[in-house]
């Protein structure tokens, strides 16, 4: 089994460890592998760990899945995770991007610590904890699942399917259409150390240092890795300056390094 990943603030790395090792699966980096261009993958059985971004997965992810080569696929998951609606029609959205023959997807959603900082500041140390623990042992309840093979759709309620085919397309289209221009929106204050750390962390290879201090070109993802990272918090988006940082407590920025 492959398990491939997109992360920023690393919830999504650590819940894809803990998945590679329920199932001593493959771990990929999906930015890796798309600067690579590794898209051939022979297994029967693979996963997508990524986090939720309206209503569906990041755009990275959606242009991995239109380029991957899996001749066939006899199971096929994916777990989303994020803060706010679920994210009911992805796996329509999967079963249109993959090449090849999937036998079946099944999707899971988890509710995990909200870190979008231009809808809302970060939640305390204490609530985050909370939210994480949760986590752990909602995922422990879906690998179970995984293991037993169970069909599931996190958006199979009837509320959410109309959800899926009215608003969330729009909502989807429009975010992805305008996502490229997030990176200009972005900031450094005199705090910066020209450390290069957000060069690094950036899964779309989206910043440049220029005369020591970061610049954003137009390809982000809006994963937002760089400002939650920064070890000065030197890095604004708007009104961020006196809202808080947040990455996962389990995950060292090294993992995130490609």
């Amino acid at each position: 089994m492959k398990i491939f990943f997109f992360t920023g603030t690393g919830n999504s790395l650590n819940i894809a460890k803990k998945l590679a090792k329920a199932f001593n699966a493959e771990l990929i980096n999906i930015a890796k592998a798309m600067k690579n261009q590794d898209f051939i993958h022979r297994d029967n059985e693979i996963g997508f760990v990524f986090p939720l971004y309206c209503y569906g997965a990041p755009k990275m992810v959606c242009e991995f899945m239109k380029n991957i080569k899996t001749p066939f696929v006899d199971y096929m998951f994916t777990v989303c995770n994020g803060a706010g609606s679920t994210p009911g029609m992805f796996n329509d959205e999967a079963k249109r991007y993959m090449v090849g023959n999937i036998r079946q997807i099944s999707g899971y959603y988890l509710r995990s610590v909200t870190n979008y900082l231009p809808f809302g500041d970060i939640p305390s140390q204490k609530k985050n904890a909370e939210t994480l623990a949760r986590v752990d042992s909602d995922l422990e309840a879906i690998i179970e699942s995984i293991r037993a093979r169970e069909q599931n759709d996190p958006g199979s309620g009837f509320p959410m399917k109309i959800v899926d085919k009215t608003i969330a397309p729009l909502v989807k289209w429009f975010f992805e259409k305008n996502i490229h221009k997030t990176g200009k929106k972005f900031s450094v204050d005199e705090n910066c150390i020209s450390c290069g750390l957000c060069v690094k962390v950036c899964p779309a290879q989206n910043i440049v240092l220029e005369a020591g201090k970061p610049n954003w070109l137009d390809n982000c993802e809006s994963c937002l890795a760089c400002i939650h990272w920064c070890p000065t918090r030197s890095i604004q988006l708007g009104g961020s300056a006196k809202k808080g940082r947040y990455h996962h407590p389990d995950i060292k920025v090294e993992e995130l390094f490609f």
